[in-house]
């Protein structure tokens, strides 16, 4: 990240990479049950961040959750 951006565009920057990770992640899985992706993330995140990421994720197209299973779009 660049020395000469804001604390806010740091944290947005760095959000959006988590989000990148969890979707390339899903992707090269072909799907992985929402369960154990969080199991393997708790440690880094609370399950309200996560929960967020998934929503916003899911409301860019990104992924698709059926029965707590996680897909790639």
């Amino acid at each position: 990240m660049n020395d000469t951006m804001t604390r806010e565009e740091k944290m947005k920057a760095a959000w959006q990479a988590v989000k990148k990770i969890i979707h390339e992640t899903v992707k090269d899985l072909g799907g992985i049950p929402s369960g154990h992706l969080y199991a393997h993330v708790r440690g880094m995140m609370s399950l309200d961040v996560y929960n967020t990421m998934l929503s916003e994720l899911k409301a860019e197209g990104k992924l698709s959750e059926e029965n707590f299973y996680l897909t790639a779009n």
